[in-house]
């Protein structure tokens, strides 16, 4: 409805804002929900989208106040907002702000609006596109949830982790050394030269046994390989042990990287994330065979884990499913998101799974951080 002062300008051949609604068929063309704001403070317009998502009927927003569609308490901040846009439309650039809007019924969400300077049929006015920051919101809540659940289950398996360590080396470590001090002192008790060689022998045989399984767990907490040479022998260092282990064999190709090393948080979350995959093939996929392979070209490196297991469906496995294969491939995606990168699986029953890892390198790292603030994700 026109206020008094838009009737008193009518009689003087100005007419009010939103005698022009028709000159505002544009905002119909247009994909988000938008309004056209009079410098008066009402609604000139807005289209059917814009209609739907504060819940009025088609045409009923026209005339309405600006406050109409924002909680009160942003009211006064949006009439000093409006205000101070109205005074400079032209010099002002399109804005973009995140507020809250107000539903016919009531009911609030969050928004963001992107503000800009139109005329039309002579009357000036502010076209605002509104975006429904709902689902955005879930999204990052959601995704926040995972990570605090990712942090607790990793907190957890690194408890887990530390108490295995434990016990290999009280199990196996341990108990290893001790028998040596009681074959020592047989030694020590040999009734002969012969029997004390023979003795020796077996010695040696128990001792070297021993270094490997130290070895085996050393190279598990961190692998000198990836320190001293880099990451493709670490790679097929670690597979030749999964290898062993699982009893299959597991390929490692290896294209593009050249003489120069990577940056080493890449080189060592990718040999994470291989290890990771490989220690989820060991425990749930039963497959028969399992190929690496790592490239480098175009700025970027790519590490591909495939298996030709049982496989699985990734939508059955839920975010909140506190599964050792739900972990690890959640492990894998934050340890790529970390370093700006991406990582996928790709998986079916019966047919196998495979984990695809891409992480940006020199300037095209620097351009995605640029991108995102100068923040890694």
């Amino acid at each position: 409805m026109a206020d008094r002062k838009g009737v008193r300008s009518r009689g003087k051949g100005k007419p009010p804002d939103h005698a022009h609604a028709e000159s505002w068929g544009f905002l119909a063309s247009l994909p988000d929900p938008a309004i056209v704001v009079g410098r008066r403070g009402r609604l000139l317009a807005a289209n059917r989208q814009a209609s739907r998502l504060f819940g009025y009927r088609d045409g009923e927003m026209t005339g309405l106040p600006l406050g109409a569609i924002v909680p009160a308490r942003h009211r006064r901040h949006h009439a000093s907002l409006h205000a101070r846009f109205a005074a400079e439309p032209a010099a002002r650039r399109m804005v973009v702000r995140e507020s809250v809007g107000l539903r016919k019924d009531g009911s609030e969400f969050p928004a963001e609006i992107s503000i800009g300077a139109v005329r039309g049929g002579g009357a000036a006015g502010f076209v605002a596109a509104v975006r429904d920051l709902t689902p955005r919101r879930a999204e990052e809540h959601a995704l926040a949830e995972d990570r605090r659940w990712l942090l607790d289950r990793l907190m957890a398996a690194q408890d887990e982790e530390r108490r295995r360590i434990a016990r290999e080396l009280h199990d196996e470590a341990g108990q290893a050394l001790a028998s040596l001090i009681v074959r020592l002192r047989g030694l020590q008790d040999a009734p002969s030269l012969p029997d004390a060689k023979r003795q020796a022998l077996a010695l040696r045989r128990a001792l070297s046994d021993t270094i490997l399984d130290l070895g085996r767990l050393a190279r598990g907490l961190h692998p000198s390989l990836l320190d001293d040479l880099g990451l493709a022998p670490a790679l097929k260092r670690q597979a030749a042990d999964s290898a062993e282990a699982m009893r299959i064999p597991v390929r490692v190709k290896v294209a593009g990287l050249g003489p120069r090393r990577m940056p080493q948080p890449v080189e060592t979350a990718l040999f994470r994330i291989a290890q990771e995959a490989l220690t989820n093939v060991a425990r749930h996929a039963g497959a028969r065979m399992v190929e690496i392979a790592l490239t480098r070209n175009d700025g970027a490196v790519r590490l591909v884990v495939r298996d030709d297991g049982r496989g699985f469906d990734p939508r059955a496995l839920g975010r909140r499913r506190a599964s050792g294969r739900s972990l690890g491939l959640l492990g894998i995606r934050e340890r790529a998101a970390a370093l700006s990168g991406t990582a996928t699986i790709e998986s079916a029953p019966g047919r196998g799974t495979t984990v695809s890892v891409a992480l940006p390198l020199g300037p095209a790292r620097a351009a995605r951080r640029r991108a995102r603030g100068g923040k890694a994700r």
